[in-house]
Order: C-alpha cells, then sequence, then structure tokens
C-alpha cells in the first residue's frame, strides 16, 4: 500500500535515506530564511519547482498550489502595504512557497513507517519516536475521514436545506466524535505493538545511507552556494 502511494516518484528519490531528505528540507527553508535577495530566492525556488516536477511530485503540488499561492499572494499584500518595501514582501511571499516545497519534497516521497524506522537506528527518545509515529499516522487518517464525512454530508443533504445548525450536527459532531476514537485506536496500536521506554526494539528491515545521499546533500549545498555567491 506504502509502495502504491509512492508509485509515481521516481526510485533514486525513494531510495534516498529519509534523515537525509530531511536535513535537506531543513536546509532548504533556512536558506529561505537568511537569503535576502529575491533574485536568489526566485532562482532557487524555480530549480526546486522543476525537480520536483522531474521526480514525479507534481501531483502532490497541484493540489495544494492554489490555496499556497493565495496566502503568499496575502502575505505579499500586506507585507507590501504595512511594510512599505517591494523586496522585503515579495522575500516573505517566496519563503511561504519555499515552506510548502520543501515539505513536499520529504513528505512526498517518504513513508511514515521508513522515517520511524530511520530514526528508531538513531537511538532517539522513545517519547520523540512515538510522538513522530502518531503525528504522521493521525493527521493523514483524520484527513481522510473528514472527506468521507463530508461527501456523506453532500449526498444526503441537498444545498438548499443545509444550515448552521444541520452543519454542525451532520459534519462537527461526527468528526469530533471520530478524533476522539481515532486517537484511542493509535494509542492503543502503538501499546500492542512494543513501543514504550525499553532500551532495545526489533526493526523488521533497516535503513541505511548510500553514496546518493552524499551525493544528493553535497550537490543541494552545492547549487544553494553558487547562487547565494552570484546573488
Amino acid at each position: 500500500m506504502q509502495d502504491l502511494a509512492f508509485s509515481g516518484v521516481a526510485s533514486f528519490v525513494r531510495l534516498l535515506h529519509p534523515i537525509i531528505k530531511l536535513t535537506t528540507t531543513l536546509t532548504i527553508f533556512i536558506y529561505a530564511l537568511a537569503t535576502p535577495s529575491p533574485v536568489a530566492l526566485v532562482l532557487y525556488l524555480l530549480i526546486l519547482w522543476v525537480f520536483l516536477l522531474s521526480v514525479g511530485l507534481g501531483s502532490q503540488i497541484r493540489g495544494p498550489l492554489p490555496y499556497v499561492s493565495g496566502v503568499a499572494l496575502l502575505v505579499f499584500v500586506l507585507g507590501w502595504m504595512f511594510g512599505g518595501m517591494f523586496e522585503t514582501a515579495l522575500a516573505a511571499a517566496l519563503r511561504f512557497f519555499y515552506l510548502f516545497f520543501s515539505f513536499i519534497l520529504f513528505v512526498g516521497s517518504t513513508s511514515p513507517n521508513e522515517f520511524i524506522r530511520a530514526v528508531n537506528q538513531l537511538r532517539l527518545p522513545w517519547k520523540l519516536q512515538v510522538g513522530l509515529l502518531i503525528t504522521m499516522r493521525f493527521i493523514p487518517v483524520l484527513k481522510e475521514d473528514m472527506t468521507k464525512i463530508m461527501q456523506s454530508f453532500s449526498l444526503r443533504v441537498s444545498k438548499d436545506k443545509r444550515s448552521i445548525r444541520l452543519m454542525y450536527r451532520a459534519l462537527l459532531v461526527p468528526f469530533l466524535f471520530r478524533m476522539m476514537n481515532l486517537s484511542d485506536q493509535v494509542s492503543m496500536n502503538l501499546q500492542m505493538r512494543g513501543f514504550g521506554p525499553t532500551q532495545h526494539h526489533i526493526r523488521y528491515r533497516d535503513v541505511s545511507f548510500s553514496i546518493y545521499d552524499l551525493i544528493f546533500m553535497m550537490t543541494n549545498l552545492a547549487i544553494m552556494g553558487m547562487i547565494r555567491w552570484k546573488f
């Protein structure tokens, strides 16, 4: 099921170590925060966009992109109106795109299982591992359930009969109950699978670093450094 979800993503991106992809994601966002030049921000953003499209992450970008663009436009307008500087407002809007694209690079090519295996191999505190696992599992499942609730409401109630009171009972109440039930199920599943303050955990498969991880990381840093040097 995990492989099917990432079937359109290029194999070399899927095989990169999850920690390397997470580090790259953070590096990209740090680059955006530390770069004041809008030209340098736009140039690297275009390179990143082309890369994401070329490795098969275009479908992950297409859906949320209009909403991200709307928020970025609002950030730009407000920054220009109250800040008074065009370049500063443009840089703030571009950084919002950086946050979105860097997030897609990691989430769009990394399954929760792979990431938790990699974190577990680093011997990080078990509470941090459980928190990361719950975050990566809970939100997508909750989003899927909310979509089903909204589809069910749309099929059962016509537009002319909808009201705030009816939407509260038909949408919000089932969503809150599902959220509480889902949190209990996730906690129970973690306990049944042995997550706890033990010294050793059994892993189904080890996730190891490779030469491609180093090449990917160094290439990305070289591109960033070249753009900063030129602009």
